[in-house]
């Protein structure tokens, strides 16, 4: 997986991973610190195509629950995002 543009990161320390938002790509993509393989956790279409992301600008990492939550940049919405299969629940309009 290519990255497109980059918007935002964050630290996923659990998972030994780094978390990156992709505008151009409307994806969240997960990076193995170890190895640096690229592993696509959700875009328009992955894992369905419910409450797609659209251009994310920004996530966070919840550490009591393990959801990325990501800023929808063209909806203006808040989304969780499941790390182990990339389900997606708005969670504010």
């Amino acid at each position: 997986i290519a990255f497109g543009t980059i918007s935002d990161i964050a630290l996923d320390v659990a998972g030994n991973r780094l978390l990156v938002a992709d505008t151009l790509l409307d994806a969240i993509i997960a990076v193995d610190l170890d190895t640096g393989a690229r592993t696509l956790l959700s875009d328009p279409s992955t894992p369905d195509e419910a409450n797609p992301i659209k251009a994310p600008r920004g996530l966070a990492l919840d550490q009591d629950s393990g959801l990325i939550i990501v800023l929808d940049g063209t909806e203006n919405a808040l989304i969780a995002v499941n790390p182990d299969n990339g389900s997606r629940v708005v969670i504010s309009r």
